[in-house]
């Protein structure tokens, strides 16, 4: 597990130095949103119902995007953390998932307001789960898994080097690596961001 994850962080940074070659500007940016848990029912269900009780949760993260020259195209470099916890009837939960996320966006119309589409691969990593009650605590290994997000956005450029975004994805966060038996992991993310340009 741990050489799967470091062939994808590897992949993920090469990606990264790639895109920057070929970029004609960068733009970094701060991330925070809420990741609504669509499955599955273990993270949906509260304490009570048997589940996890994860099923919102604020996120935040950075963001660096790279404008290709010539296309309405930009390709794009994500980390995203997502803390987990819930508590009821004396029992807590918590755990954590961090997203690293590559991925293109496609600008639908050039200018200060500008909607458009994008697509991106995630590799992700569940936390540790704990579990604290008034009858003891347990844990339970953290693991990886890889996936995908899609969705679109809007981009408001503020000022000459200023972009604020919104925008909604779904992701599906654990469609390769899987084990026999696992149930999906997807989400519906909201995020908004402030974006400065560098170049």
């Amino acid at each position: 597990m741990r050489t799967n994850m470091k062939k994808s962080y590897f992949l993920f940074f090469a990606l990264i130095l790639t895109s920057i070659t070929f970029s004609q500007s960068i733009k970094v940016g701060v991330l925070g949103g809420t990741t609504m848990f669509q499955s599955p029912d273990e993270f949906t269900k509260s304490i009570t119902e048997g589940g996890f009780g994860f099923n919102n949760s604020i996120h935040y993260g950075i963001k660096g995007k790279f404008e290709i020259p010539l296309l309405p195209l930009s390709m794009n470099a994500s980390i995203l953390y997502v803390p987990l916890s819930s508590e009821e009837s004396s029992i807590k939960l918590t755990s954590n998932l961090l997203a690293l996320g590559i991925g293109a966006e496609w600008s639908f119309i050039p200018g200060p307001i500008s909607p458009y589409a994008s697509i991106d691969l995630l590799f992700n990593s569940f936390g540790e789960l704990k579990l604290e009650s008034p009858f003891g605590n347990l844990k339970e290994k953290g693991f990886t898994r890889n996936g995908f997000a899609f969705g679109g956005g809007i981009t408001f450029t503020l000022l000459p080097m200023i972009d604020l975004d919104l925008s909604a994805k779904y992701a599906y966060y654990n469609l390769l690596g899987t084990k026999g038996g696992e149930k999906a992991v997807t989400s519906i993310n909201i995020t908004g961001g402030i974006y400065i340009s560098f170049l």
